[in-house]
C-alpha cells in the first residue's frame, strides 16, 4: 500500500511539482518573516564573517544554511531573496520525493501538500528545508552508497551541517554506512569515512568551541513529556487533543516490524528517534518544525528499507494516510490564514515606519529579543537601540545576555531608552502598561490579526 510505485507516466509528477512551486510562490508573496528568519538574514548581512561561527556556536547550530545566504545578503539583495532561495530548496526536496522515492503516488501527494512539506518547510525560511532536501537525496542514493561512497559521504557531510538535529541523526547514518563500507571492503572506503568524520567535526566544532555564554545549554532542561509532545505534533500538527502521540507510537511500532529484516534501516530509524528524543528532553523542545523531523526520518527509513508488503506495512499505511489527510486539512487552513492574516506583524510595522518617514529616526526596540523581524524589512543601515543590552545593533549575538534582556518588562525598557535619549521612538511587541507615566502615546499598532507569532504584534510610541 506504500511502496512499489509504477515507473510509467511521469507527467503527473511534473504537474504536482509545478503546483507545489506555485504554492510556494503564493506563500512567499504573502508570508511575513518572523524573528528567527530575520536573524539569519541580518547576521549574514551585517556581522563580520569571521565572527559568524562564534555566534552560531553559541546558538547551537551548524553553518551551512547561513553560508548559503552570505553571497545573496552581501550582494545587497533585498530580504525577499532569502525566501526565494528557500522556495527553490523546498521545490528541490519535492522533486526528489516525487521522482526518486519508492512511495505510491497518493502518498507522495499527501506528503507534499500536508502541513510539513506543504507549509512549515515551504513557507518558513529556515534551515530545515535544506536539511530535508539533503535527507531525501541521501535516501535516493542509499542503494549506491557502497558503489559511490565518496559522493554519498559528501552528501552526508553537507547534511550534518544543516542543523544540530541533522548532526545527531547523521551520526547514526554515518556509523551504519561506515560499518557497511568496511565489511564489504568497498573501494575508497577510508576516504569516504574520513569525509563523513570531517563533516561531523566541522558541524560540531563551533558548538563545542563557543559554549561559554551560550543561550542553549545541554541538560539545562529536563522535559520528560517532550517526546510525547513531539510525537503528537508530528502526526497531528496543531491538533490539541490528548493522546495524539499514540499515532506516532503506533507508526513507529508498525515501521519497526516492517523493517525487522532490514537491519540497517531499522537501526537508523531507532538511532534517529533516540537523537531527536534526547534533544526534545534535555536540550530544546522546539516547535512544530522540530517535531516534523520524526515523520521525515520515519519516511527515510521506509524509503531505504523498502520492506515487502505485509500486515505491518498495511497498518503503517493506514496510519499515515489517515493522519496526513488531517495534516492536509491543517495545511489548507494555514494557507488561508497566511493570505488573509499575518504570520507576524513585522512587515506591516516596517511599512508604516517607511511610509511615514520614521525609519531614519532613532528607535528603541524592546520586542524580545530585538525586533529583528521589523529591522529586516527596513532599509539597509537602519539600526535599533536595544535598551536592556545598551547598544545599537541589528542581529543577535546569541549569548546569555539575550535571555536576561528578554525578561525585562516593556515599561522598564522604555524608561531605560528615554533616559538615554528622550527623542527615541519606542517599539515594543506588547502594549505598555503605563505609557502616560513616561509621557508617551501610542502612534501605531498592527491592525491585521497575527495568527501565528502573536508575540510579534507591534506597538509604536512616541513623546
Amino acid at each position: 500500500m506504500m511502496l512499489s510505485e509504477e515507473r510509467k507516466g511521469g507527467w503527473p509528477k511534473w504537474v504536482a511539482l509545478a503546483a507545489y512551486l506555485a504554492l510556494g510562490i503564493v506563500l512567499l508573496l504573502h508570508h511575513e518573516g518572523w524573528r528567527d528568519e530575520a536573524d539569519s538574514w541580518l547576521m549574514v548581512r551585517d556581522a563580520p564573517l569571521l565572527h559568524i561561527p562564534a555566534i552560531l556556536g553559541r546558538a547551537g547550530t551548524p553553518l551551512l544554511w547561513y553560508a548559503l545566504l552570505v553571497p545573496f545578503a552581501r550582494a545587497g539583495l533585498p530580504y525577499a531573496a532569502q525566501f526565494a532561495v528557500h522556495t527553490v530548496i523546498a521545490a528541490g526536496a519535492a522533486a526528489v520525493l516525487l521522482f526518486l522515492s519508492p512511495f505510491r503516488r497518493p502518498l507522495k501527494l499527501l506528503l507534499l501538500f500536508s502541513y510539513y512539506l506543504g507549509y512549515e518547510y515551504l513557507a518558513v525560511a529556515r534551515s530545515y528545508a535544506l536539511m530535508i532536501l539533503l535527507l531525501f537525496a541521501l535516501a535516493a542514493m542509499y542503494e549506491r552508497r557502497t558503489e559511490r561512497p565518496i559522493a554519498f559521504a559528501l552528501l552526508l557531510a553537507l547534511f550534518v551541517n544543516t542543523t544540530v538535529h541533522a548532526l545527531l541523526i547523521g551520526a547514526g547514518i554515518a556509523a551504519v554506512t561506515a560499518w557497511e563500507l568496511v565489511t564489504c571492503r568497498a573501494r575508497r572506503r577510508w576516504a569516504a569515512i574520513a569525509i563523513m568524520l570531517a563533516g561531523g567535526l566541522a558541524a560540531a566544532a563551533p558548538i563545542i568551541l563557543y559554549r561559554e555564554g551560550a543561550t542553549v545549554d545541554p541538560f539545562g532542561i529536563v522535559r520528560w513529556k517532550g517526546p510525547l509532545q513531539a510525537l503528537a505534533g508530528a502526526w497531528m500538527p496543531t491538533i490539541t487533543v490528548r493522546r495524539m502521540f499514540l499515532f506516532g507510537i503506533a507508526s513507529f511500532v508498525a515501521a519497526g516490524v516492517a523493517l525487522l529484516r532490514k537491519r540497517d534501516a531499522l537501526l537508523i530509524l531507532c538511532s534517529s528517534w533516540a537523537a531527536l528524543f534526547f534533544i526534545y528532553t534535555f536540550v530544546y523542545i522546539g516547535d512544530l518544525r522540530h517535531f516534523g523531523l520524526l515523520l521525515m526520518t520515519l519516511l527515510f527509513a521506509m524509503w531505504i528499507g523498502k520492506p515487502q508488503p505485509g500486515h505491518a506495512q498495511t497498518v503503517l499505511a493506514v496510519l499515515l494516510y489517515g493522519t496526513l489527510l488531517v495534516s492536509l486539512a491543517v495545511a489548507v487552513r494555514t494557507w488561508r490564514l497566511e493570505v488573509t492574516e499575518s504570520f507576524s506583524g513585522s512587515k506591516e510595522m516596517a511599512a508604516y515606519l517607511v511610509d511615514n518617514r520614521l525609519a531614519g529616526q532613532p528607535i528603541a526596540a524592546h520586542a524580545p529579543p530585538m525586533a529583528e523581524s521589523v529591522l529586516a524589512y527596513l532599509p539597509r543601515g537602519t539600526r535599533f537601540w536595544f535598551p536592556p543590552l545598551q547598544r545599537f545593533g541589528t542581529y543577535m549575538e546569541w549569548d546569555a545576555r539575550q535571555l536576561v534582556a528578554t525578561d525585562v518588562p516593556n515599561d522598564v525598557a522604555a524608561s531605560q531608552a528615554l533616559r538615554r535619549d528622550p527623542r527615541f521612538l519606542i517599539l515594543t511587541s506588547g502594549p505598555l502598561e503605563h505609557p502616560e507615566a513616561l509621557g508617551l502615546h501610542l502612534v501605531y499598532r498592527n491592525p491585521t490579526p497575527v495568527f501565528m507569532k502573536k508575540d510579534e504584534t507591534y506597538f509604536l510610541y512616541r513623546r
